[in-house]
């Protein structure tokens, strides 16, 4: 948290506990990778940078002005081991002290906060424990420690900066060449609730746009030297610009509660657990939670937002996560495998049917004979669209419901040298090693001329395996020969698209097709949890 949020927050204890003023507030990563950004700013602001150094504190503007990077020094790296995320704290001191007899470098720290709402009681409890090992210079002393903790602990690589990125910002008037620097970040926040910025070519439903915020905006310095945007927003103005992205007039009413509903749940729960080592919360473009807008909705889904405000769901004591995915593929997958979560109050793997008891599913999906033939036979599962009515002709998802990907072994070794930073030689062979109870692969093994290369997690195995992302982890691999008896070309057989880990959207649109209300849908994916309502 930085420090010039201290503003809406009206307490920060020892304990976590952080009272908003207004509306709980979501830092979105609204725009990367910029040589600049033009904006205009309606009222009066305090600018501030990284250092809480005032730059003006009655900053009052006509006009355009445009944000830059002045001047830039490069971050430098090293690595962290993600062991697991817990909900309680002495259970996180419990396994770092036992993962320190055993000679390693560990600790945990809090991450979330207990949330209020102006004077309300206390509302939300989102604080959870991640336990770390490292940091460790090399990505290679990080596998070697990765591998030692497989069998209790399937840890990930992260990769944060040692030495962040250092650069001077700069912002002009266009017009009059007036002008303010700072170190790190430029932060503007309103000084009333009438204060607004609008920042031009921001990424809107395929075209560049401007958007309005009535709450804060930074300019930060990438690791590249260029210039990105983190936005504040107010978490029901996130969830509109989140149900425009996902708003198709085919799709059924009730799925546009659940996803509100769902939504909002995943975000409350998430409170101030964010991108380890950056600055905001949420990005964009980033997996599923996709944004966008425009200068007027549907009545359809007005009236939706309308009755589904500030609904979310507990499951226990807890907020529920709400996870989803785009298309399971036929069987959704546990949150702790995937997610490095503790099993208390997660959300379980199941098959993506309506009545499991009518349907003749022997199958045990980590084995490998039934997960590839899962994969091959297409069974009759809710995201199984090519088995609807013929109305539903919905591309995106019958794309991704069974996929294929394919590589030339050139061309695969480059990436998969690129994405790890091993020499790996030739491959000879992926070989797939443990699965979890929906077919993911959660290891596997890259056989290679120079060196092996272990793989584990959802993750990971899919960013090493592929330019950028397989589809999902749930595939299995085929080979060609060459024309000298090596092999010639990887083909990727999968299934789903996403983590695989909560909802499926695809399935609860044909619920919600079939006559099932919002929460026989949640209730199909999360189980039994209660739904509350209330002012955020």
């Amino acid at each position: 948290m930085h420090n010039s949020d201290l503003e809406f927050f009206t307490e920060i204890s020892a304990e976590n506990l952080v009272t908003f003023k207004r509306a709980p507030r979501v830092r979105v990563k609204m725009v990367d990778q910029q040589e600049s950004l033009d904006f205009e700013v309606h009222g009066r602001f305090l600018v501030t940078d990284e250092r809480d150094t005032v730059l003006n504190d009655d900053f009052e503007a006509s006009g355009v002005w445009r944000a830059h990077v002045d001047a830039f020094a490069p971050p430098t790296y090293q690595y962290l081991l993600f062991v697991i995320e817990l909900f309680h704290i002495e259970k996180a001191k419990e396994i770092a002290e036992d993962l320190k007899k055993r000679g390693f470098q560990a600790w945990y720290k809090s991450f979330g906060y207990r949330v209020q709402i102006s004077s309300e009681e206390d509302l939300f409890d989102v604080l959870r424990y991640r336990v770390f090992i490292g940091p460790v210079p090399e990505k290679q002393k990080a596998r070697s420690i990765q591998t030692q903790l497989l069998g209790v602990f399937s840890a990930q690589i992260l990769k944060i900066p040692y030495r962040h990125t250092h650069g001077i910002l700069e912002i002009i008037d266009l017009q009059n060449a007036d002008s303010h620097k700072g170190t790190g970040y430029i932060r503007l926040k309103p000084k009333s609730g009438s204060g607004k910025i609008t920042v031009h070519g921001i990424r809107n439903l395929g075209k560049k746009m401007p958007y309005t915020f009535r709450n804060a905006v930074e300019f930060h310095v990438a690791d590249s030297g260029k210039l990105y945007l983190v936005g504040e927003m107010d978490i029901e103005e996130y969830i509109k610009g989140l149900m425009t992205a996902l708003f198709n007039p085919e799709f059924p009413e009730e799925f546009f509660k659940v996803m509100s509903i769902t939504y909002r749940s995943s975000i409350l729960s998430n409170l101030g657990m964010g991108h380890i080592n950056e600055p905001y919360d949420y990005h964009i473009s980033e997996h599923y939670f996709q944004f966008a807008w425009q200068t007027s909705i549907s009545s359809k889904l007005k009236s939706i937002l309308e009755e589904t405000a500030g609904k979310y769901l507990l499951k226990g004591e807890r907020i529920c996560d709400t996870q989803q995915t785009l298309i399971c593929g036929g069987h959704t997958e546990h949150i702790d495998i995937i997610m490095n979560r503790d099993t208390r109050n997660s959300i379980t793997g199941r098959y993506d049917v309506i009545n499991i008891k009518k349907t003749d599913y022997p199958l045990n999906l980590s084995n490998e004979i039934d997960a590839e033939n899962w994969i091959k036979h297409k069974p009759d599962t809710l995201c199984n669209f090519f088995n609807q009515k013929p109305e539903l002709n919905f591309d995106t998802f019958k794309n991704y419901f069974r996929w294929i990907v394919e590589y030339d072994r050139q061309e695969l070794e480059e990436i998969i040298c690129k994405k790890t930073g091993e020499d790996i030689g030739t491959i000879y062979d992926i070989v797939p090693l443990l699965r979890g109870g929906s077919g993911r692969l959660l290891e596997l093994e890259v056989l290679c001329s120079h060196r092996n290369v272990h793989l584990i997690g959802d993750h990971e195995i899919r960013s090493c395996l592929s330019e950028y992302m397989l589809p999902s982890s749930y595939f299995v691999i085929e080979t060609k020969p060459g024309v000298n008896g090596t092999t010639a070309q990887f083909i990727f057989i999968g299934a789903g698209k996403g983590h695989g880990v909560g909802l499926c959207q695809a399935g609860a649109i044909v619920m919600a097709r079939e006559g099932f209300d919002y929460m026989a849908i949640i209730e199909h994916y999360f189980g039994q949890v209660n739904l509350v309502s209330r002012h955020l």
